[in-house]
């Protein structure tokens, strides 16, 4: 045998010698003119048999068991199976893949595609005896060991031949029959099959091994996606938890700016009006003429500024808030919304009513300021009610209306949708929540404030 290096150079070094043709080593027709030989069923139904079972148990081993089962039922004296393989896509070579018996160490030689006895088996696509071939394909010369007979069969795997099994005998006057035939036939039949199954086994392991590398790869995928949607979901609750945080601290500077500016408002600008006023009526005393006229004007201004800055401070910041609690800053500021808007408006607030910690009352206090409005700017309603009840553990102010809903202009939408946020960020510092329900016959809006129950046993509602 050469190797797959060398065969470059067999191909061009080694040539049958003159004296001899392939027809004169090819004696596969003196195979029907042999004795015939009487089949051992029993020695090969246990042969089948233990091949089958080393199919099931270690199929690795199953062409190395067949090829020195071949030896013992054929008397052969050394056995092979030789495979085509392809050198660059071109130049193809029979390689002995597995070999028992005398020649075994030869196993992983090559010998040509186009020039030996496999070839001729190929070609021919049958059982072929050779005799000597070494007379013939003159590179078996460095086998060592004569070759007296050679019997090569194909192995077929659906419609194609892949490769060859094959036995040889050593000994002048040993040769085969059609009995060795038979049963090599069975026996490459059999390795067909197998390497059927193995090549089916090899392509599940390969699909399989593939999918497990390909469902591992999703896995860490899907573990670094996770990760990183994780770090994104962190990021953004931390993101959205400090703008809470900053809503929160933004409407509490501005709630206590108003304060501050009403404060000023009334301590000072308006105290500033009063004294201009009392100035005023003093010097009123003494003018006549067309000066008591001017007078009585600018007192008449004077008092129209002072009333203006006592509204802007109650807008601003209700004073009895701080004095009185939440009911009485509702019930003041309803009585001048009424008369400013001549909406109707029906309150239900009870007298019980503690005060509530923090800036609860203040948000309250928005709330019902903001709904006011929208509904004075917007709903066309002639009337309207204000509700505060407790619920469970919960406070709730409902504000209702009998207009025509939200579903108007853009610009309206815009303003309206303003003041929602608005109150929407006042609830939530506080852990409320806010339900506004709106169609043509009327707006309901609904806040609430959580844990906050502070009206008597006697006060409590049901929604």
């Amino acid at each position: 045998m050469m190797n797959q290096q060398n065969i470059e150079w067999r191909l061009d070094a080694q040539h049958p010698k003159d004296d001899f043709q392939l027809k004169d080593i090819l004696i596969t027709s003196e195979l029907a003119k042999r004795a015939y030989r009487e089949p051992n069923w029993q020695a090969q139904s246990i042969a089948l048999s233990r091949l089958a079972r080393i199919m099931g148990d270690n199929p690795e081993q199953l062409v190395s068991t067949l090829l020195n089962i071949a030896l013992q039922l054929c008397g052969a004296e050394t056995s092979g199976v030789s495979m085509l393989e392809t050198i660059s896509g071109r130049e193809q070579f029979f390689r002995w893949t597995n070999v028992a018996g005398i020649l075994k160490s030869r196993v992983g030689g090559t010998t040509p595609r186009t020039f030996s006895p496999c070839g001729v088996c190929k070609d021919k696509a049958s059982a072929q005896l050779f005799s000597h071939p070494e007379r013939y394909f003159t590179y078996f010369a460095d086998a060592g060991v004569p070759l007296v007979e050679a019997l090569v069969i194909p192995i077929r795997v659906g419609s194609a031949i892949p490769g060859t099994i094959w036995i040889l005998s050593h000994t002048e006057g040993k040769g085969f029959d059609t009995e060795d035939v038979r049963i090599m036939t069975d026996l490459a039949d059999f390795t067909g099959c197998a390497l059927g199954l193995l090549q089916a086994g090899q392509s599940d392991r390969v699909t399989r091994i593939n999918l497990e590398r390909e469902i591992q790869l999703r896995k860490r995928s899907e573990a670094a996606l996770r990760k990183i949607k994780d770090g994104l979901e962190r990021e953004i609750e931390s993101r959205t938890s400090q703008l809470q945080q900053l809503t929160a601290d933004l409407l509490s500077a501005q709630d206590d700016e108003r304060r501050r500016i009403a404060r000023e408002l009334h301590d000072s600008t308006g105290q500033t009006l009063a004294g201009l006023s009392m100035a005023f009526s003093q010097m009123h005393k003494d003018a006549s003429g067309t000066n008591l006229r001017r007078f009585e004007e600018c007192k008449a201004l004077i008092a129209t500024a002072a009333s203006e800055i006592r509204n802007l401070s109650y807008l601003l910041h209700p004073p009895l808030m701080d004095e009185l609690g939440l009911p009485s800053a509702i019930a003041e500021y309803v009585e001048g919304f009424v008369k400013r808007s001549g909406i109707r408006i029906e309150v239900d607030v009870p007298k019980e009513l503690r005060r509530l910690e923090g800036n609860r009352e203040i948000a309250l206090f928005r709330i019902i300021q903001e709904s006011l409005g929208n509904i004075h700017r917007h709903s066309g309603s002639a009337t309207a009610s204000l509700r505060i009840f407790c619920l469970d553990q919960d406070i709730v102010l409902e504000i209702r209306d009998q207009g025509r809903g939200l579903a108007t202009g853009s610009a309206d939408k815009k303003s309206t949708g303003v003041g929602i946020r608005s109150m929407q960020e006042r609830l939530r510092q506080f852990g409320g929540s806010l339900q506004i329900e709106s169609s043509e016959t009327g707006t309901s809006v609904r806040a609430v404030l959580p844990g906050l129950s502070s009206l008597s046993m006697a006060s409590r509602q049901t929604a």
